[in-house]
């Protein structure tokens, strides 16, 4: 499903340059949950950004079924994002000033999804929160603020589910219960999932954890 070949990334500190990704090579298998973990600096967030196409690697590939993702051109890099992934932040990144139906239907909007509202609301009681529908970002918990924003990401019916720190912000209870519901969820949609994490009971309950170390790999 997804292969990583020769990747590099650096970046430019004053007159130096500091080497993050240094030729990381791994695959990960269609419908696979895996956790990426490291130390703070050991470049996790810097390869979810490559992962995700938010950023380019200095040299190397990423392969999506094959596809190379950066041989793609801008207009087309947009559109395979579009299609095929989406991320999960730690902090959630809802719209304040939007009801929990409207953050979710927000993606089919921008993009010009043919989405309804009843997808939506589905999705909605997917994660538990149907009686939530109307509810603002700021009337709402933190755990339940993150299963909105997971019903988000999968509005758009990716393939690939991207989370970035998903239980950052939350309690370890909280947390727990969120990431069960994101399991049941992944499997449910038959998702491949990559979450980055400092979490090792949560890397624990992935179907595997690659480790970031020095800008390589370890398994």
């Amino acid at each position: 499903m997804i292969e990583i070949k020769n990747l590099h990334k650096s970046f430019k500190v004053k007159q130096n340059s500091l080497e993050i990704l240094k030729g990381l090579n791994f695959r990960i298998n269609k419908g696979e949950i895996v956790a990426i973990t490291g130390h703070s600096g050991s470049g996790k967030s810097t390869l979810l950004g490559l992962l995700s196409g938010l950023d380019t690697p200095d040299k190397g590939q990423i392969l999506y079924d094959r596809k190379d993702l950066f041989s793609l051109s801008f207009s087309e890099q947009n559109k395979f994002r579009a299609q095929n992934i989406s991320l999960i932040f730690q902090n959630y990144y809802l719209i304040p000033h939007l009801t929990a139906l409207e953050n979710i239907m927000l993606p089919t909007q921008i993009l010009n999804l043919k989405t309804t509202e009843a997808e939506a609301t589905k999705l909605l009681v997917e994660v538990g929160l149907e009686s939530r529908l109307h509810h603002y970002p700021g009337e709402m918990s933190g755990g339940e603020c993150q299963r909105v924003a997971i019903a988000r990401g999968l509005i758009t019916k990716p393939l690939v589910l991207l989370a970035d720190e998903p239980t950052g912000s939350l309690d370890s209870e909280t947390g727990d219960k969120v990431m069960s519901l994101y399991f049941d969820l992944v499997r449910k949609h038959n998702l491949t999932s990559i979450i980055v994490t400092h979490n090792e009971d949560l890397a624990a309950k992935c179907d595997r954890e690659l480790k970031l170390s020095h800008g390589i790999i370890r398994s």
